[in-house]
C-alpha cells in the first residue's frame, strides 16, 4: 500500500502520512485505530498486528515533560497538534550534522512551496527527502549550509532572538533559537516567523 493509498483511506493529506513514515510525528489514536483496522482487513499476521498495536498505541503516551511542568493530562499527540497549529515554522536540527530531526506542519509546507519555486515537483521532493535530511538540502536543495544560517550565531541554552535576511526569497525572518539535548544528542530548537511585511512598514 502506498502513502497515497493510506492517506486516501484515512482521509488525510499525503504529507501527514509521509511525516509519520519518516518519524516526524505520530498518528492520533483515532488514526492509529483506523490503521489497525485497515491492517486487520488486509489479513496481516497476528505478530504484525501485535507489533502495530505496540507502536501505534503504547500504554503511556504522556511525555515526561508534560508531567514535569504540571500538565499531566497533555499527551504526545496533543503536543504535536499544538506544534502543527502554529503559523510559525518549528525545526529541531542536530548540531554539526544539520540533520532535520523534526519539522512542524508550517515548516513542511514551506519546504513544499520553496522547492516548487525551484521547479522541483512532488516526486523529486520525495527523493530529496529520502536521500538527505540535512536542513539546507531538505528545504532548499542546497549542498552546503545557507549563508544566512542562524545556527552560526546560536551557542547558548537560553533562547536568542535574531533577525536574518534571505536575499533569494526577498524575506526577513525573525528566529528564536536555543541549544538543547534530545536523546543524548545536542540539538537546536528553532522558531521562525516571517516579518517581511512588518519590516516594509
Amino acid at each position: 500500500m502506498t502513502q497515497e493509498d493510506l492517506a486516501k483511506k484515512l482521509n488525510k493529506a499525503v504529507i501527514s502520512v509521509n511525516r509519520w513514515e519518516n518519524g516526524r510525528g505520530f498518528p492520533s489514536r483515532t488514526n492509529a485505530a483506523a490503521i489497525l483496522d485497515i491492517a486487520q482487513k488486509g489479513q496481516v499476521t497476528d505478530n504484525c498486528l501485535n507489533y502495530l498495536r505496540e507502536v501505534l498505541m503504547p500504554d503511556c503516551t504522556r511525555t515526561r515533560a508534560s508531567t514535569a511542568y504540571g500538565y499531566p493530562d497533555i499527551d504526545r499527540d496533543f503536543l504535536f497538534q499544538l506544534a502543527d497549529g502554529s503559523i510559525n515554522r518549528l525545526y529541531v536540527i542536530e548540531d554539526k550534522t544539520y540533520q532535520l530531526l523534526y519539522a512542524n506542519r508550517a515548516a513542511e509546507q514551506y519546504a513544499v512551496e520553496n522547492l516548487a519555486t525551484l521547479g522541483i515537483d512532488a516526486k523529486e521532493r520525495k527523493l530529496i527527502n529520502e536521500s538527505d535530511k540535512r536542513c539546507f538540502h531538505y528545504f532548499a536543495n542546497k549542498q552546503t549550509p545557507c549563508s544566512f544560517c542562524p545556527l552560526f550565531e546560536i551557542n547558548q541554552q537560553e533562547y536568542k532572538i535574531i533577525t536574518i535576511s534571505i536575499p533569494e526569497e526577498g524575506k526577513c525572518i525573525k528566529v528564536q533559537a536555543k541549544q538543547s539535548e534530545m536523546k543524548g544528542r545536542k540539538v537546536y530548537i528553532m522558531y521562525l516567523t516571517d516579518i517581511s511585511n512588518h519590516e516594509e512598514k
